[in-house]
């Protein structure tokens, strides 16, 4: 029997999803890829990282694909998120969620 150790308390997903990230103060939405998901945040990669710092708060909107969840469409998740990482060198973005993923708002 193979055993994964995984310290983390939510397991990550390793889905790619479009995803847009708004903060306060910036013209237009940062445009980005879900690298992994889970409950608790996500990373993803963006070449528009450059006007965001560490603890930023974010409104982050996650797009999931009527063939992921099921839908007729393509429904958004949206919460408020916490930049925890940035990884310039691999354009990366690590998102602490205020909330867990389940209680985000559902948008169209």
């Amino acid at each position: 029997m193979i055993k994964f150790s995984n310290d983390r308390k939510h397991e990550r997903l390793n889905l790619n999803f479009q995803a847009t990230l708004n903060r306060k103060g910036l013209d237009s939405s940062i445009e980005g890829v879900t690298r992994n998901v889970s409950q608790e945040g996500s990373l993803i990669a963006t070449k528009e990282w450059h006007p965001l710092k560490l603890q930023d708060m974010v409104l982050v909107t996650i797009f999931i694909p009527p063939t992921f969840s099921g839908q007729d469409v393509t429904i958004g998740l949206q919460g408020k998120a916490v930049v925890a990482r940035l990884d310039l060198a691999n354009c990366e973005v690590a998102l602490q969620f205020a909330k867990t993923l389940k209680q985000f708002e559902r948008v169209e």
